[in-house]
């Protein structure tokens, strides 16, 4: 759980991973890793994980998937003017990172090849947003000049 927040307007909340080892937990798809990605309205309670407020599931995806594609992030609430978040606006995200549901038969003591079995990774989370879009406004003294 991490809270994030900004003192400009941003838009485009992406998110990316890297891995430096590279084992069957970031390269296959089917037997990887995955990442679902919530906002809570409120801050999460530490021990428990436990959203006090709404929990808006905001994206999943699979490791390798990751690596390569960004998972766009729309955070709620949306805001006007072409930023989805606000300056100063913090942002509450869980990030619950799971093994697929699936068996592995080992036979005679030989795990199958390319196992999930004994693996580790090493994950570096990447978050990323574009300031928000361009907006010209004009004063009232600057108007009747």
């Amino acid at each position: 759980m991490q809270s994030f927040s900004s003192n400009l307007d941003a838009q485009d909340l992406k998110l990316s991973l890297a891995d430096s080892v590279n084992s069957v937990l970031t390269t296959d798809a089917t037997r990887g890793l995955s990442v679902t990605v919530s906002q809570c309205s409120v801050a999460w309670t530490p021990a428990t994980g436990a959203c006090g407020g709404t929990t808006t599931v905001l994206g999943t995806s699979t490791a390798v998937a990751l690596k390569t594609t960004p998972l766009s992030l729309p955070v709620v609430p949306t805001t006007p003017a072409g930023a989805n978040i606000l300056a100063g606006q913090e942002l509450h995200l869980r990030f619950a990172i799971t093994l697929p549901d699936t068996n592995e038969i080992t036979v005679n003591g030989v795990p199958p090849a390319n196992t999930v079995q004994g693996k580790t990774a090493s994950l570096t989370w990447t978050l990323t947003e574009t300031m928000r879009n361009t907006t010209t406004t004009t004063s009232e003294e600057m108007a009747s000049r």
